[in-house]
């Protein structure tokens, strides 16, 4: 018989052990109630506070990131804000003061593969190229490069076709849609433009009024300009294209069923490539004169090729100009000749951009190459130019005024005065369209409006014109970021996206998905490049390839696991109050 001692001993190793089980239960318990609410890892998305679209699209992301164990916060911001965070040169994540995420939509000049270099390729503007576009992808880049070096057009094809396959192998950006840009203005107003924006005002006319009338033409725009240079693009300049002129321009000749143009002369009477393509030379127009009187000569595009040129000067194409142009010679007073450092087909393209407008020799020839981004002609008011409209008056925050040119080189606009008003809600602005206090509204505008298109289509005074644009809309990427930096990662979010959600519901159709930065009907498509499908299993895949393991699967393996470890928790359990049991009897 066991003495009161040994069963003491006994009871207590028991009690121990069972201590020991309901102690390990407990951890697990406790471990996956906090591993259930533990993303892998957060991301910041940055959104335009006036945008309701974008808080959906944001919303809608949230959601399916978290079913892959990536928490999303929502963080807004105005526009002008965040397009300070896209455009630095350094951009660290949202927690260092910068960025993680943000929607983002690039337009390029619809001719040719214009700014795709500059934009895309590691190599482009800034240093490094734009961090919210970039693709840090040599081989990527090389395709791109090979694709803009050649006169040859199924060269061309092939090597455009292979670039846009290596950006769905390795996602600089989610590319999402190709935007169907509806453009709202008074039915009686014609050619106002998607893209252009005011860029084609000298082709506007009014239907029931005479070029002997006083016309004037209110076009909202959601912010003001916060640079006044046309060198400098992303500050906004694009509302004062009217006033400046490229050697060549852009003219609209459709818009549906979708848009086309065509390049035109602007200050050149012609021009041609010498046999190798290797030099281009203008020969300009004389007669023409800047807003101020004084003539305009090959001085002025020298003095304008040479600043972009230069790196100290910060302009928008410098990456695009420079990686073909080496340099710009003046032969006479009429005669320009640019030396090229290889073949670019898009050259043309790049000449007829408002980006490379020419400026004025004597207004600006003693300022510093460094200074001009600073320079009152950049900040109070524009530079002269020789565009159809010039500058009047600003209002900041209000409206900006420009007056048509009596002397513009094809003749006075049909539009005497254009007045842009600086409306910041788009709700705002169709209100004031609807009650003629506007006459058109800025396409980014109605972007945030296509749920009242129908509802316009009715109304007999209103226009809605515009097709699918030479845009792309996408979901931008801080490639500075540690984690955004590894493209699985990047490819596991292109899988997580619910792309028909966007485009049915939140867009009402207004798009078409992208499968790169190229719409269909562009050169150089291809047809072939895969699209990115909404596929949760494939991003778990991808986030597991990058490293990244969710504790709590969508599964029931949770549960089930929990299940088996009660089993064998159970099953000690039983096991030590048998061998209690039998060690009791033998004992008697």
């Amino acid at each position: 018989m066991m003495d009161k001692v040994d069963v003491m001993r006994k009871t207590k190793v028991f009690l121990s052990a069972l201590s020991l089980v309901l102690l390990i239960l407990a951890s697990l318990s406790v471990a996956y109630s906090q591993l259930e609410g533990q993303p892998i890892f957060t991301l910041h998305i940055l959104i335009d506070s006036a945008s309701s679209q974008e808080l959906e699209m944001a919303s809608s992301l949230k959601e399916e990131f978290a079913k892959i164990g990536i928490k999303l916060e929502i963080d807004s911001m105005d526009s002008v804000a965040i397009g300070d965070l896209l455009y630095a040169e350094t951009a660290p994540s949202f927690e260092d003061g910068g960025w993680d995420l943000a929607f983002a939509t690039w337009w390029w000049w619809p001719r040719d593969y214009m700014w795709f270099m500059g934009c895309w390729a590691a190599s482009g503007w800034p240093p490094w190229g734009w961090n919210f576009m970039r693709s840090d992808d040599s081989l990527a880049d090389t395709y791109l490069s090979n694709g803009l070096g050649t006169y040859n057009e199924t060269e061309r094809i092939y090597w455009l076709h292979m670039w846009q396959d290596r950006l769905y192998e390795n996602p600089p950006v989610a590319f999402l849609y190709w935007p169907i840009i509806p453009q709202l203005s008074d039915a009686k107003l014609q050619k106002v433009d998607p893209i252009a924006w005011t860029g084609n005002a000298w082709q506007w006319y009014v239907e029931g009024k005479t070029p002997e009338d006083d016309v004037t033409i209110k076009y909202s725009v959601p912010a003001d300009p916060r640079m006044l240079n046309p060198w400098f693009m992303d500050g906004g300049y694009a509302h004062l294209e009217p006033m400046f002129s490229p050697l060549l321009r852009l003219k609209q000749i459709s818009l549906e069923p979708e848009p086309a143009y065509e390049h035109v002369p602007e200050l050149i009477e012609s021009y041609e490539f010498s046999p190798d393509g290797l030099s281009l030379t203008f020969h300009l127009l004389r007669n023409v004169t800047w807003h101020d009187g004084v003539s305009f000569t090959a001085q002025d595009v020298v003095f304008t090729y040479n600043a972009i040129l230069d790196p100290d000067t910060g302009a928008t194409s410098y990456g695009d100009f420079s990686e073909v142009v080496d340099s710009v010679s003046m032969i006479d007073d009429y005669t320009v000749v640019l030396n090229l450092k290889k073949v670019a087909p898009h050259i043309i393209s790049m000449i007829s951009a408002g980006g490379l407008s020419i400026l004025p020799y004597h207004v600006l020839k003693d300022v510093p190459h460094a200074e001009l981004a600073t320079h009152e002609t950049n900040t109070v008011a524009p530079a002269p130019g020789t565009g159809p409209y010039k500058f009047v008056k600003w209002v900041k925050d209000q409206y900006m005024e420009l007056e048509a040119f009596d002397n513009y080189r094809r003749g006075r606009p049909f539009v005497d005065h254009i007045i842009l008003v600086t409306i910041t809600d788009a709700m705002t602005a169709l209100q004031a369209l609807k009650t003629h206090e506007i006459d058109a509204m800025h396409p980014s505008q109605s972007q945030e409006l296509i749920s009242e298109i129908p509802a316009l289509r009715e109304l007999p005074d209103l226009a809605v014109r515009g097709g699918l644009v030479a845009a792309i809309s996408f979901l931008a990427f801080n490639n500075n970021h540690t984690i955004l930096a590894n493209r699985y990662v990047r490819k596991a979010l292109c899988y997580a996206i619910p792309y028909d959600h966007i485009i049915n519901d939140i867009l009402k159709g207004f798009a078409e998905q992208a499968n790169s930065a190229v719409p269909t009907y562009w050169f150089g498509y291809n047809p072939d490049t895969p699209l990115y499908t909404y596929n949760l299993d494939m991003a778990t895949y991808y986030l597991e390839k990058a490293g990244y393991h969710y504790p709590l699967p969508t599964t029931p393996l949770s549960a089930y696991t929990t299940e088996i470890v009660a089993i064998v928790a159970g099953g000690v359990i039983v096991g030590l109050l048998i061998g209690f049991v039998i060690m009791k009897l033998r004992r008697r």
